[in-house]
């Protein structure tokens, strides 16, 4: 980081019940270091013939673990054996629940002492260092009132933190109650991130089938003690707010009114105001400190945008009859409100001036009456972050006003720096690179739907049409999308802009996306008649796609339509795109048919890629039969079917995946907070701190679609063009920003889809060394220039190359590195994917794409 980025900044939210409080004194936090050994990697190998077992810790990570409950008290988070498959045990606090009030030892499942021997190694030597409060340093921060009503009252507590040269563990307690940590990245690194998306449960769905929503919020937390995520991302839907149709009275009567006439003209009444107002509160008060994600919520920093089912399934994509509604208009301002409370610990009326992350919208959206709130933000010195609200101007026929955008473009424009910010992450509550589905859309609008249509308002089809307007039920998830018809004009425009801006700055662009409740990875990229390898085409976004952490997968044959609708799209003249074939086998090692799109529940991982922390190449040297499926790598519980110890060991000593695909599961990975506000880092310079804690210091009216012309730009796309290519430099690790080139490139015209390159075991051991020579080959391979440059592995390049690819001024020495790509300050991004969803263990297995920096 800069000088003026050694500030993480952030905030914590209380609610606290007005009738069972005193605030004779302001709430006051106390902040401190706590020293905290982390869980170490698990063994590569367990041979229980031996007699060698897997120490207890690697079983259950989170198990004996305390969390704050609704009420202040210590509770202990119960082991998962503990636990039965296929029930809901999210809102009990009790120990009936996933709870316990006591902590539990080893001996019977627990995680806190085993046979009197005392805590895990990893654990014990916590607690004979001393924190800062101990020692007598901590930090006193008192509460700021932010909001009261209804018999509640909001405190937040804001934040300073001064990082240090290594990542730190930070403590608070409120009112001398217990302490809560988090981690804050070390002063220049790049925090360890955590994306996700659809947070809930459709109302369709039993939550028992899949034993609540917190399975795969355990596998998040359990990859926590190991490798700490600094920051945790919110792509959309974080709560699901569609009960609002079954849990009210006067909102239930708007709905079931009949006459288009009079339901358009009912009045937002003061008493359906208030009505909804209590649904969102109490709504969210329970969702956000509920089991395990409330858990996560106050240990991990969150930063969100909103999507449709924070505030109704479909808000901003139906007819604008429909939208312009009294009704629809109040309950959008009512969403708003507390989307801003509990997802950003802010009121409405705060602006730019109060939190510089924001990037407020040009003017207010057609329905909702407020401005857009996109946040712009660096998380660590080389990432920057740029979150999109894509529903607060939502309208059928556009996402964002072309005014907002450009606020956005000129944020970024001014902030990136070329040659220090290496990646740009952009998230959109849904996927920009998706599957076409226009066929069904052209369908469901035409008039020969009409008679369905009109049955169904019979309510004789079930769910086949929505309750607001009564259209089709699905047509307002098809007008969600980029690639609906609607927003055709606006998305290309959007992602020429942003291939402008990395091309200005350098700077690659990742996409993250979630909404469809499936796994995918979708990619934009130069046309392979240009002949630009993947580490200099600035035209390469991948769109991460993950979805949903809570809610139900689609079933396999809608996946399989929509694979069948995957094909390579072009853009522009200059730009195509499509999926990445990322799933050769699915997670019970099963070969799949369709290689893009897995449909079953998920959550992704971020970080900077580190030489030696991924698998051995693939294919490694004497790679085992193509046929034979992956074996796991990760487990959690020693007692439920299918991950006995036995079948632990057979995972942990199985040779790694030796499929060249895009995406393999990851070797030998062990187990994958306070309500944290934005996890951004300070503007201004300050001294570095031993401790590394700071001191504390009218009706909307309706708009007409936006037509995104573009301003004549072929000087800046002749300049795009050329910053494309990169003069020759000898050593990367010197080179000026502005002339950085790798000793390596691609072969062919062009790179293939997918980026598969894993490192060889002595990556780790050549990158300690530090010694040039030590870079030899490796099973054949040829010698690297340093230890981030590494070898495409993807099946296809075959295929496609045509000889060496090579540039101006390179030589036949340089040649010789053809094959390897330079990944450093790359992403190493990772899909973890649920095994089964009847198992509370949240078991996952991984998915890991390695994205090179530009």
């Amino acid at each position: 980081m800069r000088g003026e980025r050694d500030i993480w900044r952030g905030s914590v939210m209380i609610v606290t019940s007005d009738a069972h409080s005193s605030y004779e004194k302001t709430p006051a936090l106390r902040l401190f270091v706590q020293p905290r050994d982390l869980l170490p990697p698990p063994p590569a190998k367990v041979d229980e013939v031996s007699g060698q077992h897997l120490a207890p810790e690697y079983v259950d990570p989170l198990a004996g673990l305390p969390k704050l409950s609704r009420s202040g008290k210590l509770v202990y988070v119960k082991p998962v054996e503990q636990l039965d498959e296929e029930v809901d045990l999210s809102t009990i606090e009790d120990d009936g629940g996933l709870f316990s009030n006591a902590k539990q030892s080893l001996a019977n499942g627990g995680n806190g002492t085993k046979n009197g021997q005392g805590a895990p190694a990893h654990r014990r030597g916590s607690h004979r260092r001393k924190d800062g409060e101990t020692q007598g340093k901590y930090r006193e921060v008192k509460a700021a009132r932010l909001h009261s009503e209804r018999g509640v009252t909001f405190w937040r507590f804001n934040l300073e933190v001064e990082l240090g040269s290594e990542q730190a563990r930070v403590a608070y307690r409120i009112n001398r109650g217990p302490a809560i940590g988090f981690w804050v990245p070390a002063r220049g690194q790049t925090m360890n991130m955590m994306f996700h998306s659809c947070n809930g449960f459709s109302l369709s769905v039993d939550s028992n089938t899949f034993s609540g929503p917190d399975p795969l919020w355990r596998d998040v937390l359990n990859s926590h003690q190991t490798r700490p995520f600094h920051v945790m991302i919110g792509g959309g839907d974080q709560i699901y707010n569609d009960r609002l149709t079954r849990e009210t009275v006067l909102f239930q009567e708007w709905l079931t009114i009949k006459n288009p006439e009079h339901k358009h003209s009912a009045q937002f009444t003061v008493e359906m105001q208030d009505e909804l107002e209590n649904f969102y509160l109490n709504r969210y008060a329970m969702w956000f400190s509920q089991g395990l994600f409330g858990m996560a919520n106050s240990q991990i920093p969150m930063i969100n945008v909103w999507d449709d089912h924070d505030i109704i399934d479909g808000y901003g994509s139906y007819p604008h009859h429909t939208m312009s509604t009294n009704v629809f208009c109040g309950l959008g301002e009512v969403a708003f409100k507390y989307y801003m409370l509990f997802q950003h610990q802010t009121v409405v009326s705060e602006t730019q001036a109060d939190e510089p992350s924001w990037v407020l919208g040009a003017s207010p959206g057609p329905y909702i009456n407020e401005l857009s709130r996109s946040v712009f933000m660096f998380l660590g010195r080389s990432v920057a972050f740029l979150g999109l609200d894509c529903r607060t101007e939502r309208m059928r026929d556009s996402v964002l006003s072309e005014e907002s955008y450009d606020l956005a473009f000129d944020r970024c424009r001014r902030e990136i720096i070329r040659g220090e910010t290496k990646h740009l992450i952009v998230l959109l509550g849904v996927p920009i690179a998706y599957p076409r589905l226009n066929f069904l859309e052209n369908v469901l609008t035409s008039r020969a739907m009409d008679p369905i249509k009109a049955i169904g308002r019979t309510g004789a089809l079930g769910g086949f049409v929505n309750k607001f307007d009564g259209g089709v039920e699905i047509l307002d998830d098809l007008d969600d999308h980029w690639t609906a018809k609607h927003h055709k004009r606006e998305r290309n425009w959007f992602v020429q802009e942003l291939q402008e801006l990395a091309a200005a700055k350098s700077v690659r662009v990742t996409i993250l996306g979630g909404d469809v409740h499936l796994a995918a990875v979708g990619q934009f990229y130069s046309n392979k008649k240009l002949g630009i390898p993947k580490d200099h085409d600035h035209r390469y976004m991948p769109n991460i796609i993950s979805s949903a952490i809570v809610n139900t997968p689609p079933p396999n044959v809608m996946a399989d339509v929509l694979n069948r609708r995957n094909k390579i799209h072009h853009l522009d003249g200059d730009t195509d795109e499509d999926m990445i074939p990322m799933f050769l086998h699915d997670v019970d090692g099963n070969r799949r048919n369709n290689t893009h799109l897995l449909p079953r529940r998920n959550w992704c991982s971020l970080r900077e890629y580190e030489p030696g922390a991924t698998p051995p190449p693939t294919p490694p040297p004497a790679s085992p039969s193509l046929d034979e499926p992956p074996r796991q790598k990760r487990t959690l519980s020693l007692t439920r079917k299918d991950f006995a110890p036995a079948a632990l060991v057979r995972r942990l000593s199985g040779r790694n995946n030796s499929r060249p695909s895009s995406l393999a599961p990851e070797h030998a990975r062990p187990y994958s907070t306070h309500t944290v506000g934005s996890s951004d880092t300070g503007r201004r310079s300050v001294g570095e701190s031993e401790r590394s804690v700071l001191t504390p210091p009218a009706q909307p009216q309706y708009r007409p679609q936006p037509q995104f012309q573009r301003q004549d730009t072929s000087e800046r796309l002749a300049t795009a063009k050329s910053n494309a290519r990169y003069n020759e430099n000898p050593n990367p690790k010197t080179a000026s920003p502005e002339s950085i080139q790798p000793q390596s490139s691609t072969r062919g015209p062009y790179p293939p889809p997918s980026l598969n390159a894993y490192a060889p075991a002595l990556a780790r051991r050549h990158s300690e060394s530090g010694d040039p020579s030590s870079y030899g080959e490796v099973a054949g391979q040829p010698t690297r220039p340093t230890p981030f440059h590494r070898r495409l592995t993807d099946p296809n390049i075959a295929s496609l190359r045509g000889g060496p690819y090579t540039q101006p001024g390179h030589d036949t020495e340089e040649q010789n590195f053809s094959d390897h790509v330079n990944l450093e300050y790359g992403l190493d991004i990772c899909l973890n994917v649920e095994n089964s969803q009847k198992d509370p263990a949240g078991i996952t297995t991984p998915y890991r794409l390695l994205v090179p920096a530009l």
